[in-house]
C-alpha cells in the first residue's frame, strides 16, 4: 500500500512539474508572438508615417530642418509615446506659414498631445490632425492631400 501511495504521489508531482513546464512555454510563446506583432506594426506605422513625412517639400522645412531628421527620429520610434514625439518634431519643423489659419492656436493642444499618446489610434489622430492643417502647397505635387489623411487614420 505505501508502494501505491508513494508512486501515485510520485507520478503525480511529474505530471504537475510537467504541466507547469508547459504551461511556462505556452506564456514563452505568447509573449514571443506579441513581440513579432508588436514588430509588424511599428514596421506599418513607420512605413505609413515615412511615406507622409517624405511627401512634403524640402522647401517646406524651416532652416536647418529636413524630412530626413525626422525620419531618423521616426526609425527609432517603438512606442506610441515616441511617435507622438516625432510628430511634435515634424511639426515644429515645417515652415509656420504653410499651415492654415488657425494653426497657432491649435499647435499648443497639438503638443499637449503628442505627449500624452498612448494608443496607436491616438497616432493616426494626431497624424491625420497635422497633415489635415497643412496646406497643400507644402506637399509634393504627386501628394493627395485627402488620400494621405486618410490612409493616416488607418493607423491602428
Amino acid at each position: 500500500m505505501k508502494n501505491l501511495l508513494f508512486s501515485l504521489l510520485f507520478i503525480g508531482s511529474c505530471t504537475f512539474v510537467k504541466s507547469q513546464e508547459l504551461s511556462n512555454e505556452i506564456k514563452s510563446f505568447e509573449n514571443t508572438v506579441k513581440d513579432e506583432v508588436k514588430a509588424e506594426e511599428n514596421k506599418g506605422v513607420q512605413a505609413l508615417l515615412t511615406q507622409a513625412i517624405s511627401s512634403i517639400k524640402s522647401s517646406s522645412f524651416v532652416k536647418g530642418k529636413s524630412s530626413a531628421d525626422v525620419i531618423t527620429k521616426l526609425n527609432s520610434a517603438k512606442t506610441p509615446a515616441d511617435y507622438g514625439n516625432v510628430l511634435s518634431s515634424l511639426a515644429e519643423s515645417i515652415n509656420p506659414a504653410l499651415f492654415a489659419s488657425g494653426w497657432s492656436k491649435l499647435k499648443t493642444g497639438f503638443n499637449d498631445k503628442a505627449g500624452k499618446i498612448k494608443s496607436l489610434s491616438d497616432v493616426a489622430g494626431l497624424a491625420s490632425q497635422l497633415f489635415t492643417n497643412l496646406k497643400t502647397t507644402a506637399l509634393t505635387s504627386n501628394t493627395n492631400k485627402t488620400d494621405l489623411v486618410n490612409t493616416l487614420s488607418l493607423i491602428k
